[in-house]
């Protein structure tokens, strides 16, 4: 299992991933330059997108697993995902990650990460402009 930068070739077999899944599917547009991808063989099976601000935090979204890969890799593959990602934001000068998710599995993996909850009670909001 290895992490390597998201590119435009992987966006297809992961927008089947957020389709089996019932997620929304986010468009290319949408997706930040600074995507890792977790691929085993060659393979890719899981993603998520480090978002950069002009403030001392970035933004983690968009984490996602491939449905057809065994629990214990899908854990594995989240926590190379979360790893990979948190070097390279340190790597960026970043003091702090957030995530927002109501994804409970995902919760407590960030927190096995050191990530902490904030708040219990929130609502993601999106406006087009």
């Amino acid at each position: 299992m290895r992490a390597v930068m998201y590119t435009l070739k992987h966006y297809p077999e992961i927008k089947k991933w957020w389709l089996k899944q019932g997620h929304h599917i986010v468009p290319e547009r949408y997706l930040s330059t600074r995507g890792v991808v977790i691929e085993q063989d060659g393979k890719p099976i899981a993603a998520c997108w480090l978002y950069v601000t002009d403030a001392a935090f970035c933004l983690f979204d968009h984490a996602v697993v491939s449905p057809e890969i065994r629990r214990k890799e899908r854990s594995k593959a989240m926590d190379l995902c979360t790893d990979t990602l948190l070097d390279i934001a340190k790597g960026m000068g970043f003091e702090r990650a957030i995530l927002i998710t109501k994804t409970q599995s995902l919760i407590s993996r960030l927190k096995r990460h050191g990530f902490k909850v904030l708040s219990n009670d929130t609502s993601m909001l999106v406006r087009g402009l």
